[in-house]
């Protein structure tokens, strides 16, 4: 199936074989990706095998924390995510201090901020590791961690691939929460509209800061992670968050099954009470899809033409 490939910024020109699906060169967009994979001849070319080929290039591991240099070192880096997990720290205290017998656990939102949390922690134990391993000096100023071919034989981690899982499923996801927020629950909220498990925003201090973690900064503090730690976002790796997307949504009916209660009024299927609800079932997806493919971009944008990009092979 002839597919349509974007060169332009890449410093690679011969295609990868074996880790792009279809031998397709590195630089190609979500959708192209996707329909090789699926239209693709099968077999070794098929979803499954590119989608393992994926977790094993040379050079995952050490785009996790290596950092954005010149201009990030890998412990400026470190020194960034310490510090956006401390303010995720204190914003779960103070969650549980407000409400410590529900906590708003079933939300979409706050699911997603425990998710902001394990990134993070990972994120820096990560950075951390490497920072040790490679003298706080060298770190300090820019050096390579390890020299260029003993990162290409690096292999990558279970924690690896959980940390990188993690920031492609909350990079779009914090985008997503926002966007939904305060397009569409906001209004209800200013009307008196309880939208069920996302908590109402209160005239306090403690609240305003609250609304404003939960509904900004996380979507601030995954891009602030994208750009100064370079990282790749995957296209074929799409499928983890659109998944969870449609797990959460199961899990929507079964505490709806149980309470009575829809965690968010958009989302009931009463056409009486929610006539528009047809749309939202179809123009949510859409938008997570259309966040993910402009974040894929961002993520070539951020990398720039560096060689990294092309080692990594964003086709997959």
């Amino acid at each position: 199936m002839p597919i349509a490939v974007d060169l332009s910024g890449c410093s690679c020109a011969s295609p990868r074989a074996g880790w792009c699906p279809c031998g397709t060169p590195c630089c190609l967009e979500v959708v192209g990706s996707v329909s090789c994979c699926v239209f693709g001849r099968g077999g070794e070319r098929g979803c499954g095998a590119a989608w393992r080929a994926s977790w094993a290039q040379a050079g995952l591991p050490r785009s996790l924390y290596e950092g954005g240099q010149p201009y990030i070192s890998p412990a400026l880096l470190l020194a960034l995510r310490a510090l956006m997990l401390v303010w995720i720290v204190v914003v779960w205290v103070m969650v549980w201090v407000a409400k410590p017998k529900n906590p708003d656990l079933e939300s979409f939102t706050m699911q997603n901020y425990f998710l902001l949390f394990v990134y993070f922690a990972l994120a820096t134990v990560r950075s951390a590791r490497a920072v040790r391993a490679g003298g706080t000096a060298g770190m300090l100023l820019g050096s390579a961690l390890v020299p260029a071919a003993k990162a290409e034989e690096e292999e990558s981690s279970v924690l690896d691939k959980l940390t990188l899982c993690l920031f492609e499923v909350e990079l779009v996801n914090t985008q997503f929460v926002v966007l939904v927020f305060w397009a569409l629950l906001w209004p209800l909220l200013s009307a008196g509209d309880d939208p069920g498990g996302e908590e109402s925003p209160g005239d306090t201090i403690a609240g305003g800061f609250l609304n404003l973690s939960v509904h900004g900064l996380n979507m601030v503090f995954m891009l602030v992670d994208l750009f100064a730690g370079k990282l790749t976002l995957l296209p074929l790796h799409m499928w983890h968050g659109f998944v969870y997307a449609w797990l959460y949504l199961a899990w929507h009916f079964v505490w709806h099954a149980l309470t009575g209660v829809w965690i968010y009024p958009i989302l009931d299927t009463d056409l009486e009470v929610n006539p528009a609800a047809p749309v939202f079932y179809v123009a949510i997806p859409g938008m997570w899809l259309l966040l993910f493919a402009l974040n894929v971009r961002l993520a070539k944008l951020a990398r720039g033409s560096d060689e990294q990009q092309c080692k990594l092979c964003l086709c997959v």
